[in-house]
């Protein structure tokens, strides 16, 4: 069953997170993941402190996993450190 990746991100750099963002994509792809959206969210109920949201697709939460542990994806994460404040959280069955 397909898991998401979820979150919120602050862009502090929007050039270093554009790099990111293209460098980041065919990885994403290698583990059968896609974008569904992103951006600005509306809020429809509570409080949403961050900048934009972000929602990915895996083909199930081991590989969603897998992504986010994969040496390639680490390597990116401390290149946008500084760049934003990031959270994020996978779930899914």
């Amino acid at each position: 069953m397909a898991a998401y990746l979820i979150g919120s991100v602050t862009i502090l750099d929007a050039a270093r997170m554009a790099r990111y963002a293209a460098d980041a994509a065919p990885i994403v792809a290698q583990f059968g993941g896609r974008r569904l959206g992103g951006g600005k969210p509306d809020i429809v109920e509570g409080d949403w402190p961050w900048g934009n949201a972000f929602v990915f697709e895996f083909p199930d939460r081991a590989t969603a996993n897998a992504f986010w542990n994969s040496p390639a994806y680490a390597a990116l994460i401390a290149s946008r450190k500084g760049a934003c404040i990031s959270n994020s959280v996978i779930v899914g069955d």
